[in-house]
């Protein structure tokens, strides 16, 4: 046991001694320095990298957000303001908001334009409705009463058509008559 005992002390004493040595010997041959240049060069080319990344990646994301939501938002707004300008008086095609509203795009979106957006969705939704019923409803039933006024016979015999002659040759015919009040147009145009 006491054999033991001594021979651990000696071994210890030499590992220990050799640690000393070789960490000696490592300082003086200049490798710690070596060694210390590398993990600084190392940590420095990673943090340049991980920002390089970063920054390709939201890039990316941008480029992404801007085809699949923007673009598309854009289109339909630019339509939908033609479509004003020129009192067309059509139904908003808003509806890609309606689809993005459904999927992962909608939160691709800051959070206050999208609301802003589905304010507009809303508003523009109530513009085609009322449009449609404008149109499908309200001046068909006017000009049917105006035409049972004016001809004093019942709608069923009327057909609203505006028919355009030149001698005896029909030149055109315009059965769209609610499509010019509306959008105050010359049925011959």
């Amino acid at each position: 046991m006491a054999d033991l005992r001594e021979n651990l002390g000696w071994l210890l004493g030499a590992i220990i001694a050799g640690v000393t040595a070789f960490l000696i010997w490592f300082y003086e041959s200049g490798l710690l320095n070596t060694l210390i240049g590398v993990i600084i060069g190392v940590g420095i080319a990673y943090f340049i990298q991980t920002r390089t990344q970063n920054r390709a990646w939201k890039r990316e994301y941008s480029v992404k957000i801007a085809e699949q939501v923007y673009g598309s938002l854009y289109r339909d707004i630019k339509w939908t303001i033609w479509s004003l300008e020129r009192k067309n008086f059509r139904p908003p095609t808003f509806e890609k908001w309606g689809q993005i509203q459904e999927d992962h795009r909608y939160f691709m979106v800051d959070e206050k334009f999208r609301a802003k957006l589905d304010s507009f969705f809303e508003r523009s939704r109530k513009y085609g409705f009322t449009t449609s019923k404008l149109r499908n409803e309200v001046l068909p039933k006017i000009a049917r009463e105006e035409a049972e006024r004016i001809f004093k016979t019942k709608t069923e015999e009327i057909k609203l058509e505006v028919k355009y002659k030149e001698g005896t040759h029909i030149v055109s015919t315009s059965p769209e008559i609610i499509e010019c009040l509306i959008s105050q147009i010359h049925p011959k145009d």
